[in-house]
C-alpha cells in the first residue's frame, strides 16, 4: 500500500519526501521496524512537549532500522530539520489537535491489513475474572464444532499457522498488533477469534477500530484502580466494549455481577442475560446438579433449549463462564444443544485456573489417598479468591489451605480486601509474596496482613507470614494432610516472578509438584 493511499481522508499531512511510497508493513515499537516500514511515533498518553521529544526520540533508531515513512506528531519545520532525516524518508505529521495514539494506530492497521475484523467473526470477552476461560471454552466449542477459531488471550496467541499456539505477553496487544494478529488468522483460513478485553486496552483505544460479532461481560470487581481511580471508571472502561457493537451483533451479559446495567445502558446489540442457580424471564441458566473436585454437572437452559453437561471444571464460577461461551458460541455459530453439549464436557482445564498439580506434574496424576490435594490457580483479586475458596471448600473433607500474595505497583487498596476473601473459607492461610514489581515486599505484605481477622500471636495460628514464595509453598505442603486441599493463588499459569524490574524464573506448580515429591518419599 502507497503511504497516500493509507493516509488518505485522515487528518494527517505530508510534510516531507514522497507520499506515494510503498509501504511494506507498519509499526508503533521502532525495535520492530524493518526496511520498508511505516514507522509511527506515538507519544507517551500525556500532553505537552515532554511526550512528543520521548516519541521522537525513537525516530533515529527506526530510520537506521529501514523506516521508509515516519508519521509524528504535530511538529514545526524547524523541529523537522533538526532529525536530519534522507530525502528518502517520507514524513507526515498530525494536523493540529489530532493525537497520535492507539486509537490512529488502529484505523490505520485497520486500514493496511485489508479490515480483517470484517472478515473474521471477532467474538470480545471483558470482565475482572473468567476472561481466560471464557474464551479458552468459547473457542473449544467452535472448534468442535468444526470452525477453525483463532486466539488472543492472557495465556498465548493462536492464528491457526502450523506453529501452533505461542505465549502470550499483554492480555490485549496494542491496536497494530491486533490488526496484524486478525489479518494472520483471516490468511490461515479462521472464520472466528475469541479474545479478551482488557479495560487498559478499552481505555487507551486499542479496540477501537475492530468490529466485533459478539462480547461478553463476565463480571466486575475490584482490581485496577490504581489505573482507573474509581469502580465507576473502571465500569466505565468495560463498557466501551458494548458502546461499540453493531446492532446485528450480541451482548452476553452476566446478571448475576454488579455494574451488568453499564454495560447494557448505551448497548444498541440484542442482549442475552447469563446466571447460574437463578432463574428470571429471559435468562440463560446453568442450575448445578452435582459437584466434584474436578467437574461441574449442571442443567444449561438457554437460548437453544436444555440439556445436561458435566463441566470438567469445579465451581460455580466456571459454569458461569460456561453459560456465556455457550451463549456466544450459539449466538456467532449456531451451535445446537449437542453440539454444546458434547464441546463442554470435552474440554480440557484451562493452565493456572484451578490446575490440578501432582508430584509428577506436568504429567496428569490421579489423586494420592497419601498426599493432600494442590491446586494452582490465577485468582488475583479478592472476588475470585473469594470464589475459588468456596468452590474448593465445598469440596474439601479436610482442612482448605491458601497461599496468596498481592501484586507489587498496583492497587494497593484490594490487598486487605484479598487477605479477607482469603479468610472467609479457608482453615489456614499463608500470606506470601507474588510479583513485588519496584514495591518494598514487606510493605506489600503488612499491606496485605491488616484483612487478616485471626489472631497470628496463637501457639497454633491459623495465618502465616512467609515472605520467600517458595519456602511459603512447602511450608503449606508439608502442613497438609490427606484430605486436605492446598490452593496456590495468584500466578496460575505465569512461570516467573517480577523482582524489581527482572524477571525470574519461577513457576507455583514447580514448587508445590516438587513439595509433593518430597512429602510422598517422606512417608514411603
Amino acid at each position: 500500500m502507497h503511504l497516500n493511499q493509507l493516509i488518505d481522508g485522515l487528518s494527517l499531512t505530508p510534510r516531507h519526501g514522497d507520499a506515494r511510497t510503498t509501504l511494506s508493513g507498519l509499526t508503533d515499537d521502532s525495535r520492530r521496524v524493518a526496511p520498508g516500514s511505516l514507522f509511527i511515533a506515538r507519544p507517551a498518553p500525556a500532553p505537552g512537549s515532554v511526550a512528543t521529544a520521548e516519541a521522537l526520540r525513537f525516530v533515529p533508531d527506526a530510520v537506521v532500522a529501514g523506516a521508509i515513512a515516519l508519521l509524528l506528531p504535530d511538529i514545526d519545520d524547524q523541529a523537522i530539520a533538526e532529525l536530519a532525516l534522507p530525502e528518502s524518508v517520507a514524513v507526515v505529521t498530525a494536523e493540529p489537535g489530532v493525537a497520535v495514539d492507539q486509537r490512529l494506530c488502529g484505523m490505520l492497521a485497520e486500514r493496511f491489513f485489508g479490515g480483517p475484523s470484517r472478515q473474521i467473526k471477532l467474538i470480545g470477552v471483558t470482565g475482572t475474572n473468567g476472561k481466560t476461560t471464557t474464551v479458552t471454552i468459547t473457542r473449544h466449542l467452535l472448534a468442535s464444532a468444526g470452525h477453525k477459531c483463532g486466539l488472543i488471550g492472557t495465556v498465548e496467541l493462536d492464528t491457526g499457522g502450523p506453529g501452533g499456539p505461542r505465549p502470550a505477553q499483554l492480555t490485549t496487544p496494542g491496536a497494530i498488533e491486533l490488526s496484524r494478529l486478525l489479518a494472520e488468522m483471516v490468511a490461515n483460513g479462521c472464520a472466528y477469534c475469541v479474545m479478551e478485553v482488557s479495560s487498559h486496552a478499552l481505555h487507551q483505544g486499542r479496540a477501537d477500530h475492530l468490529r466485533f460479532t459478539a462480547a461478553a461481560f463476565t463480571n466486575l470487581t475490584q482490581d485496577h484502580l490504581d489505573y482507573h481511580g474509581t469502580m465507576e471508571a473502571y465500569a466505565d472502561a468495560k463498557a466501551i466494549l458494548f458502546e461499540g457493537l453493531d446492532e446485528d451483533a450480541v451482548a452476553v451479559l452476566n446478571y448475576d455481577a454488579h455494574h451488568g446495567d453499564r454495560m447494557s445502558r448505551n448497548c444498541c446489540a440484542l442482549t442475552i442475560w447469563t446466571a447460574v442457580a437463578r432463574w428470571g424471564e429471559g435468562v440463560s441458566v446453568a442450575a448445578p446438579i452435582k459437584m466434584s473436585s474436578g467437574s461441574s454437572e449442571a442443567m444449561f437452559d438457554g437460548s437453544w433449549g436444555k440439556f445436561k453437561a458435566t463441566l470438567p471444571m469445579p465451581g460455580n464460577h466456571n459454569l458461569s463462564n460456561a453459560i456465556q461461551a455457550a451463549e456466544l458460541a450459539h449466538a456467532t455459530a449456531e451451535l445446537d444443544a449437542s453440539q454444546l453439549q458434547q464441546g463442554l464436557e470435552t474440554c480440557r482445564p484451562v493452565p493456572g485456573r484451578l490446575e490440578p498439580v501432582g508430584p509428577a506434574w506436568p504429567q496428569p496424576s490421579t489423586p494420592n489417598p497419601q498426599l493432600p490435594a494442590a491446586l494452582v490457580d490465577y485468582a488475583h483479586t479478592p472476588d475470585a479468591l473469594e470464589n475459588v475458596g468456596k468452590a474448593l471448600r465445598d469440596l474439601t473433607a479436610g482442612k482448605l489451605i491458601t497461599v496468596f500474595g498481592c501484586g507489587g505497583d498496583r492497587d494497593r487498596a484490594k490487598r486487605p480486601l484479598m487477605a479477607g476473601a482469603a479468610q472467609q473459607h479457608a482453615d489456614v492461610v499463608v500470606l506470601t509474596s507474588d510479583n513485588p514489581r519496584t514495591e518494598d515486599p514487606q510493605q506489600i505484605l503488612d499491606d496485605a496482613a491488616k484483612g487478616l481477622t485471626r489472631d497470628m500471636t496463637m501457639p497454633d495460628p491459623e495465618a502465616y507470614i512467609i515472605m520467600e514464595r517458595a519456602e511459603a509453598i512447602r511450608f503449606a505442603v508439608q502442613l497438609a494432610s490427606p484430605g486436605d486441599t492446598v490452593l496456590i493463588a495468584g500466578k496460575g499459569h505465569e512461570d516467573y516472578q517480577i523482582i524489581g524490574t527482572e524477571k525470574v524464573h519461577f513457576d507455583d506448580r514447580e514448587h508445590a509438584a516438587a513439595a509433593l515429591r518430597d512429602k510422598l518419599i517422606n512417608k514411603l
